[in-house]
C-alpha cells in the first residue's frame, strides 16, 4: 500500500481502500484522540520488483509466502519476527527494525516520538509563522493544523547536510535544502492509523510523489541504545551469568 518510489519520479501512487471512522474518540478540544503508539513496519517496498513489474495486486497466497520467507530470513538472522523494511521521510526511521512512533497529543501541540535514534518532533497547531528561511534543522521546521478529522504537519527548512528520501538503507537521495514535505494522519479503526505523505523537492525529484500505508497499534515502545562493539550485551550477559554462579549452592 505505497507508491513505487523511482530515481526518475516514474511514480505511480496506490492507495489503501479505507475510510475514516465515522466517530473517532475525541479529546476534550473535540479533535480525535490520536495518540499511543503507532507500527508502520511493512513488507511493501517503494520500488516495484522486477518480478512483479506488471502486477498490480498479490494473492493472499504469495502475499503469506512473501512474509514466511522473510520470517525465516529473520530467524536466520536472530532478527525480531515483528521487524520489516519501513521507511518514514523524517526521524530516522529508515532500515529493516524499530519502526515504531508514539503520538502525544494537546490542544496546541502534537508529539511524535521516533523509536529509531529517539527523536522527538515537537509540533505546533497554534497557527505560529514558520522559521526563517536562514534557521535549517535535521528534521525541518514543521507546522501543524487540522483538516476535518484529519491531522497534516507541513515541514520546511531541511538542513542541506541529510537527504532528500532514503528509499533504502544504503541509498540516499539529493540534498534535503529544498525539501517541503506534507504529511496526514488519520483514524481509519480502532486499531490502525492511516499515514500518508507527499514529498515535494524540485531539486532532487522531477515531480512531487505521495505513499500511503496503514499503521497497526502496538502496545510499547522500548530505549533505542546501541550496544557499543557489542561490549554492552557482554556486560549484560556476565551479571546474569554471575548472579546464576551466586545462586549455585
Amino acid at each position: 500500500m505505497s507508491a513505487w518510489w523511482s530515481p526518475h519520479s516514474e511514480l505511480r501512487v496506490r492507495r489503501p481502500t479505507l475510510k475514516a471512522r465515522s466517530n473517532p474518540p475525541r479529546l476534550p478540544d473535540g479533535r480525535p484522540d490520536l495518540q499511543g503508539v503507532w507500527d508502520f513496519g511493512t513488507l511493501t517496498p517503494l520500488q516495484r520488483p522486477e518480478e512483479f513489474a506488471d502486477r498490480a495486486v498479490l494473492g493472499e497466497e504469495e502475499a503469506a509466502e512473501i512474509e514466511a520467507r522473510a520470517a525465516e530470513r529473520n530467524a536466520a538472522l536472530n532478527a525480531p519476527t515483528t521487524d520489516r523494511s519501513t521507511l518514514l521521510p523524517v526521524g530516522g526511521n529508515v532500515g529493516a527494525y524499530n519502526n515504531f512512533i508514539q503520538l502525544f497529543q494537546t490542544s496546541e501541540h502534537v508529539v511524535i516520538l521516533h523509536e529509531m535514534v529517539h527523536d522527538v518532533r515537537v509540533i505546533p497547531l497554534d497557527g505560529r509563522a514558520s522559521l526563517p528561511s536562514r534557521i535549517r534543522q535535521w528534521n525541518g521546521d514543521s507546522r501543524g493544523y487540522w483538516e476535518g478529522d484529519t491531522l497534516v504537519v507541513e515541514s520546511t527548512n531541511f538542513t542541506d547536510k541529510t537527504a532528500s528520501f532514503h528509499p533504502r538503507t544504503q541509498v540516499a537521495a539529493g540534498s534535503a535544502a529544498a525539501k517541503h514535505l506534507v504529511e496526514r494522519f488519520r483514524l481509519v479503526g480502532e486499531q490502525t492509523l492511516e499515514y500518508e505523505y507527499t514529498l515535494t523537492d524540485p531539486a532532487t525529484f522531477t515531480q512531487p510523489f505521495t505513499v500511503v500505508l496503514p499503521m497497526k497499534r502496538g502496545s510499547a515502545i522500548f530505549e533505542f541504545a546501541c550496544h557499543e562493539g557489542n561490549y554492552g550485551l557482554y556486560n549484560v550477559l556476565a551479571g546474569a551469568r554471575e548472579q546464576e554462579r551466586v545462586a549455585v549452592p
